[in-house]
């Protein structure tokens, strides 16, 4: 298996494992059983040691360590610190079972930064590529589940496809819609075969994104490309222009017909409807809180939902399975340092994204995927803000950190360049 391949093999496996069980328990096929729903995550971490020892074995230790280490030293250093607080949250979880369980999908998370570090050495151009292609692959296949299951029973009122929720297949969805829209009105000079697959998933993934009807993706995605329209990103004229225009007549297109729906779940108009509104609102007080009296003690990685029921304050609607905030779920589960340290590595990674612009002058296409895998990021990282899906869903960790470590890869891609 060549290099650039690898990170995207272990994103499919982990995608389609988990999609796969998650369809055949909707299905009724597969009885709920805990260690089956769990094997898709031993697999994906078996794999990650498997590639992480094969490196380490054909490159030599040494070379292994200074690859990663010189790339990215202060962020390695900052992810173990994350991953040994979330572990000693072990310590005092209300549910060790559930953390336990949260201590492996962090690793499989995780892992992928460090191992998106020691592979993407060849061409971080062609990984984000392939990743792009998976995410057409994943959405055209979550489109023909929703087709699917509208035949054979309810029209679902939501797409979610291979995701156990739809705001996870949301996240999924803009995150690769946002690179797409970089990569395929850029300037970078991609064969026309490249250009059309490019074009045929990012159309997927945006249909998805439709049809998942998450107001907190559709939000993010809005805010994301009224930032980067302020970038010297898009590069449109001519055919592109008439292109662009006619993919956002289409999306209107389809807006307007599923009206009576999506617009009125966009607006949340009824009373019913706002309690999920009402309902984030009651756990972010909750959650600051929880944080106020116990700064340094978590409930337990997974195990918000097990905080005792005379714990709970009276303006709870009900008990919350997590916080709905990524940055508050770090803190009222391992602790206000988990928080801290996490900060620090989005700092740090911004930082890297600017610096990269900055030395990427001479270098266009470096430049746009730099923006491209930047601008996913943003993205992704914002709708944290919203909900937890990066503790929810360690397939949405791994994208995030692999990544991350792509934005270092690319950086000393160009130092090679330089020298």
């Amino acid at each position: 298996m060549r290099n650039f391949s690898v990170i995207t093999f272990l994103i499919a496996i982990a995608l389609f494992t988990k999609g796969t069980i998650n369809l055949l328990k909707d299905f009724d096929i597969l009885p709920r059983i805990p260690y089956v729903e769990n094997l898709d995550v031993v697999i994906v971490v078996f794999l990650q040691i498997f590639f992480s020892i094969s490196a380490w074995v054909k490159r030599g230790k040494r070379s292994v360590a200074s690859i990663a280490l010189s790339r990215s030293r202060y962020e390695l250093i900052t992810l173990a610190f994350l991953y040994i607080f979330a572990v000693l949250s072990l310590l005092y979880s209300y549910k060790p079972i559930s953390t336990v369980k949260g201590i492996v999908w962090f690793t499989a998370g995780m892992l992928m930064f460090p191992l998106t570090l020691i592979y993407a050495t060849n061409d971080v151009r062609k990984l984000l590529y392939q990743l792009m292609l998976l995410s057409g692959w994943v959405s055209g296949f979550s489109l023909l589940l929703f087709m699917v299951r509208s035949g054979i029973g309810p029209p679902p009122m939501r797409l979610r496809g291979i995701f156990p929720h739809p705001i996870n297949a949301g996240n999924y969805f803009i995150t690769f819609a946002s690179a797409g829209l970089v990569l395929y009105f850029s300037k970078i000079s991609w064969t026309l075969k490249e250009k059309r697959y490019i074009l045929y998933a990012l159309l997927l993934d945006l249909l998805a994104l439709i049809f998942a009807r998450s107001r907190n993706t559709w939000i993010v995605g809005i805010i994301g490309l009224i930032f980067i329209s302020f970038t010297p990103v898009f590069s449109i004229s001519g055919r592109k222009k008439i292109l662009l225009t006619v993919m956002i007549t289409l999306i209107l297109i389809i807006l307007g017909i599923m009206s009576s729906q999506t617009f009125r779940f966009f607006l949340r108009a009824s009373n019913n409807e706002m309690v999920s509104i009402v309902y984030r609102f009651q756990v972010w007080r909750f959650s600051l809180e929880w944080l106020w009296k116990h700064p340094l003690r978590g409930t337990g990685l997974l195990a918000f939902s097990s905080i005792p029921d005379r714990l709970l304050p009276s303006y709870l609607s009900f008990k919350f399975p997590h916080s709905h905030n990524y940055f508050l779920s770090l803190a009222t589960e391992i602790g206000i340092h988990a928080l801290l340290v996490f900060v620090v590595f989005l700092t740090l990674l911004a930082s890297r994204i600017k610096s990269n612009f900055k030395v990427f002058k001479s270098s266009y296409e470096l430049w746009i995927v730099n923006a491209a895998v930047g601008f996913s990021l943003f993205v992704l990282v914002f709708s944290q803000f919203f909900d937890s899906i990066l503790r929810n869903d360690y397939r949405i960790a791994m994208v995030f950190y692999a990544l991350s470590g792509m934005i270092f890869a690319i950086g000393r891609m160009n130092e090679r360049e330089i020298r």
